[in-house]
């Protein structure tokens, strides 16, 4: 699992927590707006979450499409720890 100096990382803890999530196909987006700028720790941990699940891509500065329900939450609950407004919605993709 993703670790920093013997440390869990808080994206292997988001993940830990979502284990028993059920990875399910979809599309997701994620939209998060920061109270000022985020820390780089915040763009660290969500390309772990990212890399960890294979999935996410950023199409927009703060707006991350998903194909995993799992990936989704954990983004969404990354944003959350770092005081984000977020949203998560599931989408029907038109073209």
């Amino acid at each position: 699992m993703m670790k920093r100096r013997g440390k869990p990382t808080i994206a292997s803890e988001i993940l830990k927590a979502l284990k028993d999530t059920e990875d399910t196909p979809g599309d997701y987006l994620v939209f998060y707006d920061m109270k000022g700028h985020p820390s780089e720790y915040f763009y660290k941990n969500l390309h772990r979450i990212m890399d960890a699940q294979g999935d996410g891509e950023r199409i927009q500065a703060s707006v991350i499409s998903c194909s995993k329900l799992k990936t989704a939450e954990a983004i969404y609950n990354l944003a959350i720890r770092y005081d984000a407004n977020v949203l998560l919605y599931k989408v029907e993709l038109i073209k």
